[in-house]
């Protein structure tokens, strides 16, 4: 999540994937993929490769490889379920088609969910954009002939981090138009190509602090976490609810706002071509609370 490729597949081709390779299932795979067998020594999850975003239309299959996902990360650490949030378990939104997982977690198991998911074959995010406190960790995994992107946020229990995932991911859920400004926002930002994964996230930024904090899942200012001279080839690919949000990470500057601006308009001006009132003689105004 370098920025051009090929634009001769169809908009709703996940070529943000990882390329298929013959990897089969694995021996604690609670449901085989037809496409092979693992031995017992091959992990399930395989090499995480980062690549230009594109956003593409909703995967129908997602919720199932989610499941999957889940059942098998039970299978090492059955006392905290993961849990499917982010884009990809809202049905109909369009997005990265990567899979996110939260599972949280008592602070002091964290240490012992991070080993058991790097025994599955997942990776620690490098470089680390998450303390250990709070670690992802990323991989794919093959579904049918298919293999997908998978970020595993390992986030303590009682951090607001987590209630903002499920609020979000539920917020979207229920709410048509809200769906529709966040898709639009993506495709604007990738409108001129694909996009490199911390560009992506830095873009997406204001406007899902402007959401969450109108939510209350949020405080009104949230804090940064990329600096402006991060390195746009840096294989970080970005946050799941652009973690800025919580102070997680390195602190830095703040994004130029017109950049935000810009985006939102363009993102609502494609639902409706009636500018919503916090879009009134060209200034945003703040997020109210509900």
């Amino acid at each position: 999540m370098t920025l051009l490729c090929a634009r001769s597949k169809p908009a709703d081709v996940a070529t943000d994937r990882a390329q298929p390779t013959p990897i089969g299932s694995w021996a604690i795979d609670p449901h085989p993929s037809a496409a092979g067998i693992r031995s017992p020594s091959t992990p399930p999850i395989g090499r995480y490769r980062r690549v230009p975003v594109q956003v593409h239309q909703a995967d129908p299959d997602a919720p199932e490889v989610a499941r999957r996902l889940i059942a098998l990360i039970g299978t090492r650490w059955p006392a905290t379920p993961a849990e499917h949030v982010g884009s990809t378990a809202v049905p109909g939104l369009a997005g990265k088609n990567t899979i996110d997982l939260l599972l949280a977690a008592e602070p002091a198991h964290i240490p012992a969910i991070t080993k058991a998911l790097l025994e599955l074959g997942f990776q620690p995010q490098v470089p680390a954009a998450f303390p250990p406190t709070r670690p992802m960790l990323w991989g794919t995994f093959r579904h049918r002939a298919t293999e997908y992107r998978v970020h595993v946020h390992v986030v303590p229990a009682g951090s607001p981090e987590v209630a903002a995932m499920r609020g979000f991911r539920d917020a979207l859920r229920a709410d048509p138009a809200l769906r529709r400004r966040y898709a639009a926002l993506k495709r604007a930002i990738v409108a001129g190509g694909p996009a490199d994964p911390v560009a992506f996230t830095k873009a997406k930024h204001h406007w899902i602090a402007a959401t969450l904090a109108h939510l209350g899942l949020a405080d009104d200012q949230p804090r940064r976490l990329y600096q402006d001279d991060l390195d746009p080839d840096s294989p970080t690919g970005g946050g799941l609810l652009d973690r800025q949000v919580f102070g997680i990470g390195r602190p830095s500057s703040t994004v130029r706002p017109q950049i935000w601006l810009e985006l939102a308009v363009r993102a609502r001006r494609v639902e409706s071509p009636h500018p919503h009132p916090e879009e009134r003689n060209g200034h945003a105004q703040p997020a109210r609370r509900v």
